[in-house]
């Protein structure tokens, strides 16, 4: 996924790390300079998911060791903030809120957790990351308006399976939140 400005594209690598692109360079992007942050360790096993906020100042990244982690994009190298532990399995799949408050996660075994995203500070963020739990109380979660879909599951992906009941293991939704694609373990797109 590309950052809000749309200059910079993250990859979740399998070693845990991510690579920070520009994307300004068109078809040929380039690892931005090391010294301006472009490759940072995650600490996990592997990073599985990586999605900016709208607002550009967090990259979330989800692990195959079941963890969520937030970086301040603001820092250099990028800065882990917070460190979301709850999921029972891999984190495949997140989302931010349109104003970057909450952000939902999905692993691998179909848990869907929310979390509510830190107050971003006035200046980049240092010392170490703080443990966060994910947030419970469901009815105190507001009606919150997601930027993306891609969680298989979901109050916004009610009903999306195969014909045949086949597991849906991606979905994406268009920006104009008129169309809802999903993939099937059969390999399939649903539309």
């Amino acid at each position: 996924p590309a950052s809000e400005s749309g200059t910079v594209v993250a990859v979740a690598l399998k070693d845990g790390s991510v690579q920070l692109l520009d994307a300004t360079l068109g078809a040929d992007p380039r690892l931005v300079a090391r010294g301006e942050g472009g490759s940072f360790h995650t600490g996990r096993k592997e990073a599985c998911v990586v999605r900016f906020s709208p607002c550009g100042g967090w990259l979330a990244v989800g692990s195959r060791d079941k963890m969520l982690d937030l970086f301040d994009t603001r820092a250099t190298p990028y800065h882990k903030v917070c460190e979301c532990a709850g999921h029972s399995s891999a984190v495949h799949h997140l989302d931010w809120a349109e104003d970057s408050s909450w952000i939902q996660s999905c692993s691998s075994d179909y848990e869907l957790l929310f979390w509510k995203a830190p107050a971003l500070p006035e200046a980049p963020a240092s010392g170490p990351a703080v443990a966060v739990r994910p947030h419970t109380k469901l009815t105190d979660l507001p009606a919150v308006r997601w930027a993306t879909v891609s969680s298989p599951v979901g109050w916004s992906t009610i009903g999306v399976m195969g014909a045949d009941g086949t597991l849906v293991k991606s979905v994406d939704r268009d920006s104009t939140r008129a169309f809802l694609l999903a993939g099937s373990v059969k390999h399939e797109v649903l539309a």
